[in-house]
C-alpha cells in the first residue's frame, strides 16, 4: 500500500512495523509513507541507538525515496523528575542523539516532559515548571539545532500547561490525538489553536484505556473526519503511531478512506 504523497501533509509510520530493527523497518516502508518515526530506546540493559553503518544506509534511503525522519527521544528518563541526576541524563541522551542525526532529513524532535501527574498539586505544578523550564533551557544553550524542530508533545496532564516553554524556546508542537481523545480532552479547540505551530501530528486509536491501537477498529470515525477536515491545509507531519504491520496498513487504509471522503 503505497501512501506517498497522497496528502497535503507527509504521512508516516513507526520504526516498528517489521518484528525487526530499525533498519529493515525503513527499507520496508521507505517506498509506501513520507517519514519514519524513529522510536529510539536507551538503558543499561538496552539500546537500539544506530551506528555510523546504519546511520549512513539510513541517510541513504532518505535519498532515493525522499524520506523524512522523525525522532523519538527515549522516554525511560524524566525531564520533571525529582532527581536531578535523572534530569541530566536524559539532557545527555537527548543532546547526544541530536548530534547523532542532525545529518539526516529531520522533520522534528519529539520530546515528552514527563514527571507531572494528571492529578497534582500546586507545589508539584511549581516543581515541574520549574525544572522542565530549566532542562529546556540546558538544551536549547546545549545543541545548535533549530528549536523550531524540538517538538513537545502533550502527554495526560493540560497542554496548556507546556504552551509558555513552546513560545519561549520557540519550539513546536506535537500534537498527540490518541492522549487527547484517551484523557477525554476537548480536542477540537487545541488543534485549532495550535495547529499553526505544529510540526507533527500522532494519530492512533485508542480503546479500553489503551492507546496505540489500529485506527480502523479503534478509532471513532466521526472524530477521524472532524480531523480531516480540519487538516486540508496542513503541510507538516502526521504519524500513524502504531505499531505492527498489520495496525500500520489498517490504519493507513482507514485514514486513507475517510481523507478522501472528507474532500
Amino acid at each position: 500500500m503505497n501512501c506517498k504523497g497522497a496528502f497535503p501533509f507527509r504521512i508516516g509510520c513507526t520504526s516498528y512495523v517489521l518484528p525487526d530493527e530499525i533498519l529493515p523497518n525503513i527499507s520496508f516502508m521507505a517506498d509506501k509513507v513520507d517519514d519514519i518515526e524513529l522510536v529510539l530506546f536507551e538503558s543499561q540493559e538496552w539500546s537500539n541507538l544506530p551506528d555510523k553503518t546504519t546511520f549512513s544506509s539510513m541517510q541513504q534511503i532518505a535519498d532515493e525515496h525522499d524520506i523524512t525522519y522523525s525522532v523519538h527521544f527515549p522516554i525511560d528518563c524524566r525531564a520533571g523528575a525529582e532527581n536531578a541526576a535523572e534530569r541530566r541524563k536524559l539532557l545527555d541522551q537527548v543532546t547526544g542523539i541530536i548530534r547523532l542525526t542532525e545529518k539526516l532529513p529531520i522533520s522534528g524532535y519529539l520530546l515528552h516532559l514527563e514527571g507531572l501527574e494528571d492529578e497534582h498539586s500546586t507545589e508539584q505544578l511549581q516543581f515541574w515548571q520549574e525544572v522542565t523550564g530549566e532542562f529546556c533551557r540546558q538544551l536549547v544553550e546545549t545543541v545548535s539545532v533549530d528549536p523550531h524542530l524540538i517538538c513537545i508533545e502533550n502527554l495526560g496532564y493540560s497542554p496548556l500547561l507546556h504552551q509558555q516553554l513552546i513560545e519561549k524556546h520557540h519550539f513546536s508542537h506535537c500534537i498527540d490525538m490518541g492522549h487527547l481523545w484517551m484523557n477525554g480532552m476537548e480536542w477540537r479547540s487545541h488543534v485549532s489553536q495550535v495547529l499553526e505551530k505544529t510540526r507533527i501530528i500522532h494519530l492512533h486509536g485508542v480503546s479500553g484505556g489503551k492507546d496505540h491501537q489500529s485506527l480502523a477498529m479503534h478509532a471513532q470515525p466521526a472524530q477521524l473526519q472532524q480531523l480531516a477536515s480540519m487538516l486540508q491545509t496542513y503541510t507538516g507531519v502526521v504519524t500513524l503511531e502504531v505499531f505492527g504491520e498489520e495496525d500500520t496498513f489498517s490504519s493507513l487504509r482507514c485514514f486513507g478512506e475517510l481523507w478522501h471522503r472528507s474532500r
